[in-house]
C-alpha cells in the first residue's frame, strides 16, 4: 500500500505539472490529423500496391506497403516520446528531494526503497499509457484504412517504454547525486544525440579516429557497457517487419540500468536530509 501511494504521487504530481497532459494532448492532435487523412485524403491504396511486389521479399504488397508506413510511424514516435518523456519527468526525483518534500516523507513509516521504486514505477507508468494510447490509436486508423491488421505494430509500446525506462533509471541517479533537472535533461539530450548514434555506429565514425587495439577495445566497452537506445530502435523496427530480432541490447541496456539502480538506491540510503 505504502508503494502504491508513492506511485499515485507520482502521478499525480506529474498531472499537477501538465507536462505529461501536454504529451496527451500532441498525441490527441496527431491522431485526429491522421484520422482527418484517412477519412478524407485520396489516397487509392491499390494505386499505392501497384509494382510493391519487387519489395514484398516473399510478403503481400498490402503487407509490405502497411508495415513501412509503421516502421516510418513508429521512429518518429521513438524519439518524440523519448525526448518529450525525459523533458516531463526529469523534475520527479530533484522535486521529491526538496527540503519539506523529503523531510515530509521520510517522516512517514515508508523507506527509502519503496520511494525510490515509486518513483520509478509511477514515472514509468505515466509514459506506458501515454504511448500505449498513442500507438493503439495510430494501429487502428492504419488498419480500418487499409484493411490490414498487424499486431506488430502494437508490440512497439513495449520497446519505445523500455528504452525510456533505462534513460529514466539514469536520470533518477542524476536526481539522487546532484539534485538537478537540468543536469539531468542535459546529459540524457547529449547522450541520445550524439554518443549513443556515434557508438552504435562505431566502425564507420569512432575507428576511423585511430587503427589503435586498446582505443577501439575502449570504444568497444563503451558501448557493451552504456544504454543502447539507437539498437533498440532497430528491434522496434524489426519487430514492426517480422524479421529476426537481436536481443543483445536489450539485455545489456537492462543490466546498465539495473546496476545503475542499484547505485542510485545505495546513494539514497547514505544520504542526509
Amino acid at each position: 500500500m505504502k508503494l502504491l501511494a508513492i506511485i499515485e504521487d507520482t502521478i499525480r504530481e506529474s498531472i499537477a505539472k501538465k507536462t505529461m497532459i501536454g504529451f496527451f494532448a500532441i498525441s490527441n492532435v496527431i491522431l485526429l490529423i491522421m484520422l482527418l487523412i484517412a477519412l478524407f485524403s485520396d489516397f487509392d491504396i491499390n494505386v499505392k500496391l501497384q509494382g510493391m511486389e519487387q519489395f514484398s521479399n516473399g510478403a503481400s504488397p498490402l503487407e509490405t506497403l502497411v508495415r513501412t508506413m509503421e516502421v516510418m510511424i513508429a521512429n518518429l514516435l521513438y524519439m518524440a516520446a523519448i525526448f518529450l518523456s525525459i523533458f516531463a519527468t526529469a523534475s520527479i526525483m530533484p522535486n521529491t528531494l526538496e527540503k519539506g518534500a523529503i523531510d515530509l516523507l521520510l517522516s512517514k513509516p515508508v523507506s527509502r526503497s519503496t520511494i525510490l521504486a515509486g518513483k520509478l514505477i509511477g514515472g514509468t507508468l505515466i509514459v506506458f499509457f501515454n504511448v500505449a494510447y498513442y500507438i493503439i490509436g495510430m494501429w487502428l486508423i492504419i488498419s480500418f484504412r487499409t484493411g490490414y491488421w498487424d499486431s506488430g505494430f502494437l508490440l512497439t509500446i513495449f520497446p519505445i517504454t523500455f528504452a525510456f525506462v533505462v534513460l529514466y533509471v539514469f536520470l533518477l541517479f542524476i536526481g539522487v547525486t546532484t539534485r538537478s533537472s537540468a543536469l539531468g535533461i542535459i546529459l540524457t539530450y547529449g547522450f541520445l544525440i550524439i554518443l549513443a548514434p556515434l557508438l552504435a555506429k562505431r566502425e564507420v565514425f569512432l575507428y576511423a579516429i585511430s587503427s589503435s587495439e586498446t582505443y577501439r577495445g575502449f570504444v568497444d566497452v563503451l558501448y557493451y557497457l552504456l544504454p543502447k537506445p539507437d539498437d533498440i530502435s532497430s528491434l522496434m523496427n524489426n519487430v514492426i517487419l517480422h524479421s529476426e530480432i537481436n536481443w543483445m541490447p536489450v539485455w545489456s541496456s537492462a543490466a546498465f540500468a539495473g546496476v545503475l539502480y542499484g547505485l542510485t538506491q545505495y546513494i539514497f540510503n547514505r544520504k542526509d536530509f
